[in-house]
């Protein structure tokens, strides 16, 4: 069963998570306004989206690849036989 933990332990743990992991902790708000925040997530997203766009196939076509390999393969039987 688990262990009932408040938001007081929850900080705790990934303080030292973050102790552990030689990182820094953030012991403020930061400088960051929210809309720069946003604007960067934004920028970040719009490259990732490209990223995956780039990569992306698409069920029709990853069926009709699947269909042409199984051409080819019945293909090749017929004329070792």
């Amino acid at each position: 069963s688990g262990r009932l933990m408040k938001m007081q332990d929850w900080i705790k743990k990934l303080d030292e998570f973050l102790t552990i992991s030689e990182k820094k902790l953030l012991h403020s708000a930061g400088r960051v306004s929210a809309k720069q925040a946003e604007k960067k997530a934004l920028k970040e997203y719009d490259k990732y989206r490209q990223e995956e766009d780039k990569n992306y196939i698409s069920d029709f076509d990853r069926e009709v690849k699947k269909l042409l390999a199984g051409k080819k393969k019945s293909k090749i039987g017929k004329r070792i036989r």
